[in-house]
């Protein structure tokens, strides 16, 4: 795991330009830096590494490959590089190998097969930055799902790259100027989504995609894989039983785990006690000689405390497991600064358990296995089964009546939605219901699939919390045109996949990149702690869309599969128990010991400085929150960390 930056076309940046841009994200690699001048092609790249595998100077960034045309810098694993190495070997004569790296795999891989039948044949996470002597360009490359990020600045002469922004700002030309579409996007997704950035022309590249640029800026951008596509080429293959497909399942699972368990560095993993973390330790446990390293953080408030149930999964598993219970005060400390590690604003409350277990981590390990994504590939979120079992009946029901019900259900406080809702029996083992149920009640009143995702995914508050002025039009730069494209075929799509699967993929093109693996990087990374998720394996994933969906879900419950596997290592009451999702007692501590740095934040002045919302709207928000009226975290926590990013830059 590392971080990439540089730029093409010099524009007035001199050497120093590019040491500050490495600097700058050298929490990504602490372990050495490196950088590269071409002042005849006017090109820089740098890089700062973390090592963790071919430790020695045969691994050091940037790297030229054997023929003298490709030049590289490269953040990420691939796992399979020993075996395209094999590949190679077979098909190129007197290749010889300076070292053992990845990166080197990858650079004869172009010299031989090309950039993008290099990455087909690849099974990993990366953002890769490729100077081409012969034709003169640079090409940058994102990973298939986003586990990487890259972000780009366009202009007419060049290109300015890096892994973070915080990076990207130290270069003399980039752009300062605050995006109203980004913030917009922010209040309704929590996250600024790509090809967005917070700044005006600066972009995140679209995972599965790469862009070209040369002296007279951009030439290309291609989207080299699709979840989409590959769905509907893979759609029905399927011809074994279910029996056969578990099995295979749970096969390619344990190939993908223990691929990813390859490193020269110690290893450990995340752990939840549910049911994704539980099964990646439990195969990670099952391929390693001696007793895994987990961990996981706890809390004194039970309805946000999963380490009991890690606990328990640890002991019978037999891991080497590391607790570690989180202070009001911990809390306290790393609020305040928590914009900076996003570098831009971030508002996934998760994020503050998220930075404190790998903080916890960090201190036993340098990479660390992670359950993420087994919601989105295995069906584990409740608006995939609603969607799967009653999107049919629900469209019977006159859209008007649907209207009014959605309506009804904004009348009542979370608290007193929790509490109706609990005394039904099927509900009552749900958590936060009144905040789902609020979130997630305009669904009922969609006109389509795709609609009924988007109110799921999509904040719907009745406030107006922007200023009337910011909201914006998009400018998707360079890749507008491969938007387009894409949403295109993905609305066509909804017409041939069913609706679960459809939403599925769409979790895994938006909400996955944007929100989860951008949360999971960059907490991770201000750790100096590589995380690598084995659900994430392509080849796993495009073998999950062979499958039909009621392998996948059964009845209410998705993850079907992966609860049949893991039902093989530990005993079901471990593992079975309502979804608490990933979060801290924020809510009630904003009333408390956050008190002060939220009331400075959400000041009329403070609000007014932001030039993003409205001081009127925020001011009475906050009141009633403060008074126990409602619950308006969600509202407010955009706003919040908005306020903080601005604030410090």
């Amino acid at each position: 795991m590392c971080g990439i930056t540089g730029y093409l076309g010099f524009n007035g940046a001199h050497s120093g330009t590019l040491a500050a841009m490495i600097t700058a994200m050298q929490h990504r690699g602490p372990d050495a830096q490196g950088q590269w001048f071409d002042e005849a092609s006017e090109i820089a790249l740098g890089h700062a590494r973390l090592s963790i595998v071919d430790l020695s100077e045969a691994g050091a960034q940037p790297m030229t490959s054997a023929s003298g045309r490709y030049l590289m810098v490269y953040n990420g694993e691939i796992y399979n590089h020993q075996d395209i190495r094999q590949e190679l070997e077979s098909a190129a004569d007197g290749l010889a190998w300076r070292g053992f790296s990845d990166s080197e795999t990858l650079l004869a891989g172009f010299d031989h097969w090309g950039v993008e039948q290099t990455l087909h044949k690849s099974i990993g996470m990366f953002g890769i930055a490729i100077w081409d002597y012969t034709d003169k360009t640079l090409t940058l490359v994102r990973d298939r799902f986003g586990e990487k990020p890259l972000y780009y600045q366009p202009s007419a002469q060049g290109v300015i790259f890096s892994s973070e922004l915080a990076s990207l700002r130290q270069h003399p030309l980039c752009s300062q100027e605050m995006s109203t579409a980004a913030v917009a996007q922010l209040v309704e997704l929590d996250c600024v989504p790509a090809p967005l950035s917070i700044y005006e022309g600066v972009y995140k590249l679209l995972p599965g995609t790469s862009i070209t640029f040369n002296h007279t800026g951009f030439v290309s951008t291609k989207q080299w894989w699709s979840p989409f596509v590959t769905a509907m080429a893979n759609k029905d293959t399927w011809q074994g039983s279910a029996e056969e497909a578990l099995l295979e399942l749970e096969q390619r699972l344990g190939d993908s785990v223990e691929r990813q368990m390859l490193a020269d560095v110690p290893l450990g993993a995340f752990l939840s006690g549910g049911i994704d973390s539980s099964l990646i330790v439990a195969l990670m446990q099952k391929c390693s000689a001696t007793p895994v390293k987990t961990y996981t953080i706890g809390f004194e408030q039970q309805q946000f405390d999963e380490a009991q149930y890690a606990r328990k999964v640890a002991q019978h598993l037999g891991t080497e497991h590391h607790e570690h219970y989180v202070s009001d005060q911990e809390i306290i400390d790393l609020v305040p600064g928590i914009s900076a590690i996003y570098s831009e604003p971030f508002a996934d409350s998760s994020q503050l358990p998220t930075y404190l277990v790998s903080k916890v981590a960090r201190q036993g390990v340098t990479v660390a296995l992670s359950g993420d994504a087994g919601d989105e590939i295995f069906s584990g979120y409740n608006r995939h089964t609603f969607t799967h079992n009653h999107w049919n009946t629900i469209q019977k029901v006159p859209h008007a009546l649907r209207k009014m019900a959605a309506a009804a259900v904004q009348l009542p406080s979370e608290s007193q939605l929790d509490k109706m809702f609990g005394l039904l029996p099927m509900t009552s083992q749900w958590t936060r219901i009144g905040e789902k149920l609020k979130r997630s009640s305009h669904a009922v009143s969609a006109r389509s699939v795709q609609e009924l995702y988007q109110q799921f995914t999509r904040a719907a508050f009745t406030e107006q919390l922007l200023q009337p002025d910011v909201a914006g039009t998009e400018q998707l730069g360079p890749q507008a045109d491969l938007m387009n494209t894409a949403t295109a075929f993905s609305d066509k799509c909804a017409s041939t996949l069913d609706a679960m699967r459809w939403m599925m993929i769409k979790d895994q093109t938006d909400y996955l990149p944007n929100d989860i693996l951008a949360k999971v990087d960059r907490a991770a990374m201000a750790c100096s702690l590589e995380t690598r998720a084995p659900f994430l394996d392509h080849t796993l994933v495009e073998f999950t869309q062979k499958l039909p969906g009621s392998m996948l879900v059964d009845g209410n419950k998705g993850k079907s599969m992966l609860r049949k596997i893991l039902h093989k290592h530990i005993p079901d009451e471990l593992f079975e128990r309502p979804k608490m999702g990933f979060s801290i007692p924020v809510s009630d501590m904003l009333k408390g010991p956050l008190r002060d740095w939220a009331e400075a934040l959400l000041d009329a002045q403070a609000i007014g400085k932001g030039g993003a919302f409205d001081a009127d709207v925020i001011a009475r928000l906050w009141s009633e929150h403060l008074a126990g009226k409602h619950d308006h975290i969600l509202k407010l926590w955009p706003v919040l960390m908005f306020q903080a990013w601005k604030i410090s830059h």
